[in-house]
């Protein structure tokens, strides 16, 4: 009986401990609400801004969850900018472990910005989750957020994520992004001075 209980336990406590390791984490950490979002806010960190232009856009991907809490942010903008973030939890501090701007070639900025043109983000979901794969435990969560200023100079943002568990659900012009945005992303990163 002691055997087939064991694993049980075990699974009850690492399910406890990431509901309350995630609960610390979340309250020793400053937070900024968007639509349907949270993320974290560090002065540290190398963040852009949506330029002032008619025409104008912003990127956010970030990937946050996971045993050891995480989060990793993408922005990429009209003025050819790309900012890579990292943060993690240690020691109950929010530590930054990159930070880095640069700019994009010429040939990376005309991909992005052709996959922004043909994206349909007013189509997209508030966020996408699957009823026969719902989240759980440890799986990382992939927020995106797309800011447009029209011609007018008015803002508009479309914001939505998803897990692994319901990746099949989301667009193909999200994926698109997502594809195009990885590699550029990875490249940045690695050559953060950690």
């Amino acid at each position: 009986m002691t055997r087939r209980l064991l694993p049980l336990i075990l699974c009850f406590a690492l399910l406890l401990f990431s509901i309350t390791h995630g609960r610390s984490y979340e309250a020793s950490t400053k937070f900024r609400t968007g639509a349907n979002e949270l993320s974290f806010v560090d002065e540290n960190t190398a963040t852009l801004a949506l330029p002032k232009q008619k025409g104008s856009w912003l990127i956010e991907i970030s990937r946050s969850g996971g045993m050891r809490p995480v989060k990793e942010t993408v922005q990429l903008n009209s003025i050819k900018e790309i900012g890579v973030a990292s943060e993690a939890l240690r020691n109950g501090q929010t530590t930054v472990t990159c930070s880095r701007k640069e700019k994009l070639s010429e040939r990376d900025f005309l991909k992005i910005k052709a996959a922004i043109t043909s994206a349909k983000p007013s189509a997209w979901g508030t966020d996408y989750s699957d009823p026969k794969h719902p989240i759980c435990c440890d799986q990382p969560s992939t927020h995106i957020k797309l800011s447009l200023r029209d011609d007018k100079g008015k803002e508009q943002d479309y914001s939505t994520s998803w897990y692994p568990g319901s990746y099949n659900l989301v667009p193909t012009d999200l994926k698109a992004l997502e594809t195009f945005i990885q590699p550029l992303w990875n490249a940045v990163e690695d050559r953060c001075d950690k």
